[in-house]
Formats: C-alpha cells, structure tokens, sequence
C-alpha cells in the first residue's frame, strides 16, 4: 500500500523562480524605522517609510542648509544689497576707527602715517571687490574727517587722494601678479602709491618751491615698513574671518 503525501503550498517554489534559488532565500526582514532630521537631530520614527516620514513632516523641521557670505565679528553677511550697505558701514567705521587711533601718533613727516585703514581696503578688494573697496575709502574719508574735524580740509583731501590712489594699485597688482605677488608686496606697492598721491597732490598746490625729489626719496623708503605692518593686519584680518 502506498500512501500520496501532499505537497506543502509553503514550501513551493514560485512562479518564474531558480529550481533551487527559493531553498536558500531568506526571510524578508522587518523594515527599519526611518530616521528624520528635526532641526537638524537625528529622529527616527516607527513604523513608517522614509518616503512616507518626508512627507509628513512640515517645512520647518527640513534640516537647516548651510549660510553663505563673509563673517565678519560673528555676522554672516550674504550677498543682499542691505547685507552688503551694513557690511560697508561695518568696515568702515573700522576702518576710520584705525585712522583716528594712528592721527596723534609722532610723525616723521606731517602726512607720513602707517595707514592702518589700507588694511581693511586691501581685505575688501580680496573679499568682496575693488568696486567695494572705493567705496570704503570714501566713507572711511568722511567719517575720519567728521570725528577729527578736519572733514574737506587739505588733509583730509589728501587722504583720500592716497586712499584711492592705493585701492587701484592694489586692485592692479593683485591683477597683474597673477597670484606671483603675496600680501606683503601687494600691501607695500599700495603704500607707495599712496605717498606718492599725497606727494603729488602737495606739489600741486605748493609749486615749484616744494622739494619733491628730497621728501620723495624719504617716502618711498617709508613705505615699505608701512606695508608691511599694513599686509600682517591684514593677514589677522583673512585669517580670523571666513
């Protein structure tokens, strides 16, 4: 007597299947529990597929994206008009900050002074740009002039013929070196430039009595401690913003 044993559905093969690959399959895991940022904590939610917890969560707690511009003094600053307008005034009043602090200090000569301020001017046209950069020369300029009282004087007109002149030299160097030039030469060709603004300007208005040649040779001799002292402020400045 032979006795028919019925095949088990379970243990079947299924349709389309390998002969043998259905023996060594295994068992389908449980799905894990999806895992959600929630300002930007890592929350994970039973039960439910990532698809589904991305769908159900609101707006406000998609995980923050990352905030571009300059910081400067622990403030973003991005690239909105307003943002740049607030980052203008914030550089300059830094800027104639510097300028007031440098004014009582002994000079050599009336007008021979460290130029501190060319510092941030050298930071905004590496930063931001030389557009930027004249810019603040003419802010700094007024508001200088406005807390040493000396706003339209003639020093105060040769300040801000040196500044400029300085900005575009800088801008032309940083062009022209084509990355040859480090802060140092840059900041001391800016230092040049403005004496020789300033000298220019004093020969304009002096004449042919003013000996140019003589504070010439002195100025440019100047300069170079100058810069220097100027290219290591800025370096503080590039190495502490981001």
């Amino acid at each position: 007597m032979t006795l028919a044993l019925a095949p088990d559905p379970a243990a079947a093969p299924r349709a389309g299947a390998a002969p043998d690959a259905w023996r060594s399959s295994p068992a389908p895991l449980p799905a894990a529990p999806a895992t959600d940022h929630v300002a930007g904590v890592a929350v994970r939610s039973a039960g439910a597929s990532p698809a589904a917890a991305a769908a159900a969560a609101p707006a406000s707690q998609s995980p923050p994206t990352p905030s571009r511009g300059l910081l400067v003094a622990g403030v973003r600053f991005d690239d909105r008009p307003l943002a740049r307008l607030a980052l203008l005034g914030v550089l300059s009043a830094v800027a104639a900050a510097l300028q007031v602090i440098e004014a009582p200090l002994p000079h050599l000569l009336p007008w021979v002074k460290p130029g501190l301020a060319n510092a941030i001017v050298l930071f905004a046209i590496v930063r931001l740009s030389p557009a930027f950069a004249v810019g603040l020369v003419l802010v700094r300029s007024l508001l200088s002039g406005l807390a040493l009282g000396l706003l339209f004087s003639p020093a105060h007109l040769l300040g801000v013929a040196g500044g400029l002149a300085a900005a575009v030299v800088m801008t032309l160097a940083i062009g022209a070196g084509r990355g040859q030039l480090g802060l140092a030469g840059i900041s001391v060709l800016g230092a040049v430039a403005h004496n020789l603004a300033q000298l220019g300007t004093i020969g304009l208005w002096a004449g042919a009595g003013f000996p140019l040649w003589f504070h010439l040779t002195i100025m440019v001799w100047l300069s170079i401690p100058s810069g220097l002292l100027v290219a290591a402020l800025a370096f503080e400045l590039f190495r502490r913003t981001a």
